[in-house]
């Protein structure tokens, strides 16, 4: 996926892609990251809450509330935003103090949005030269890696080096949606 790195104040910063794997182990990735020269930045935790205008079923565009419990950015704890998975960009990003306040904004001004699933993921950050790996426990789901770079081919080298058992292709409420589909949350 390529987007645009926008910082606080809304200037471009530059372009990103970034690309997401399953992995066999964390502990494993984690060190790996460490053995080719990955800087330790962060562990962070929080929690995902969907919402799609389609009662049990992820809609072209959909809604993601995020509780940060842990995080060393400087980010407000409560984050929403709005997507569209034909472009796979954010249409609306807000951020909050408070859950209600993020949870009466849905209620008040996009009633059809009804919560679908949730699940939480505490990662691990590094930074390696101009890119960023991200290692996640993704509750009730596999390991991962996600790493994030201006150009395709840091990543392409990247994930050689971690022991990668598929990639994926969709963002990662998409990948959930689609893994507990049959099976309740």
């Amino acid at each position: 996926m390529i987007y645009a790195r926008i910082d606080a104040n809304n200037y471009f910063l530059f372009k990103m892609i970034e690309k997401r794997a399953i992995i066999s182990s964390i502990k494993r990735t984690r060190k790996t990251a460490e053995e080719i020269g990955g800087k330790f930045k962060s562990n962070y935790l929080f929690k995902d809450i969907i919402f799609s205008e389609k009662t049990n079923q992820l809609s072209k565009k959909f809604i993601r509330v995020r509780i940060l419990y842990k995080n060393n950015g400087p980010v407000k704890k409560i984050t929403l935003i709005l997507r569209n998975k034909s472009i796979k960009k954010a249409i609306m990003k807000k951020e909050f103090n408070k859950l209600n306040d993020a949870l009466k904004l849905i209620k008040n001004n996009m009633p059809k949005f009804k919560k679908i699933f949730e699940y939480k993921r505490e990662g691990w950050q590094y930074s390696l030269n101009k890119s960023r790996i991200f290692i996640e426990k993704i509750e009730k789901y596999y390991p991962t890696v996600e790493i994030e770079s201006n150009k395709k081919k840091e990543i392409d080298i990247l994930f050689k080096k971690f022991k990668i058992i598929k990639i994926l292709k969709e963002s990662v409420p998409e990948t959930m949606y689609k893994f507990h589909k049959q099976k309740p949350f």
